[in-house]
């Protein structure tokens, strides 16, 4: 596993601890450690390293999309099964132990809407914008020939069919968002900060982090963080 993958569910795991989801007849019961007290219907979960051989399969999905996907993407998505990605910033991908890889499979076989909107305008989603709930989170391969090059952009259902509707860059590739995130997650928990007090530290976090991606985050897609930044300055 690479050392940012590493550092990336370490920090998610410190931030979110502990994980918690809403048990369902689709809860995988190997990854339920038990119930939440005082949270009816409500489980905690744990990473479970996965030892799933992905190639054929990713080899399947790339071959509909008509695009190889990143390599950094397809390693991180591999490196263990999960319930939940919501790292408040974005929100990646699932990969429960007892449905490996569907929740992103089901993105390219069976899209919604919004996903169809976003792949015909040519970008790959993968996972979900999370700062105003806008569409799927994307890769952009338009004119990039290196997948682990793309850029993550957004679909914008609110501006469905303008000029508007493909957001910025808001990270210059996915190694750059999980460094990103990884900072974001780590601020926070050494803040202490979840809930409405993170909404207080947000603003101070989101500048720390995009400074560090000065070609994505802290650059083209400045405008976009910059909306919370301000806001809560």
């Amino acid at each position: 596993m690479k050392a940012s993958h590493r550092q990336f569910f370490d920090a998610y795991q410190r931030w979110c601890a502990p994980l918690t989801t809403v048990r369902t007849a689709a809860t995988p019961p190997d990854m339920i450690v038990g119930p939440v007290a005082d949270s009816e219907g409500w489980v905690e979960w744990k990473l479970v390293p996965c030892d799933v051989d992905f190639s054929d399969a990713f080899t399947g999905i790339e071959r509909r999309l008509g695009y190889p996907l990143p390599p950094s993407f397809k390693a991180w998505f591999g490196a263990f099964f999960t319930l939940d990605m919501d790292v408040s910033v974005v929100r990646l991908p699932e990969n429960p132990s007892n449905a490996p890889l569907q929740p992103l499979e089901k993105r390219v076989v069976k899209p919604d809407p919004f996903d169809e909107a976003a792949r015909s305008l040519g970008l790959i989603p993968f996972g979900d914008e999370a700062m105003m709930d806008a569409g799927p989170l994307c890769f952009d391969p338009r004119g990039r020939s290196d997948p682990d090059g793309w850029p993550v952009t957004y679909w914008d259902h609110e501006w469905a069919g303008t000029d508007q509707q493909i957001g910025p860059p808001i990270f210059s590739c996915f190694e750059k968002l999980i460094e990103c995130c990884t900072h974001y997650m780590d601020a926070a928990a050494g803040a202490e900060a979840s809930g409405r007090e993170l909404l207080k530290v947000r603003g101070t976090l989101l500048g720390s982090m995009i400074a560090l991606d000065p070609d994505g985050a802290g650059g083209p897609g400045r405008p976009y963080w910059d909306c919370w930044i301000k806001e809560e300055a």
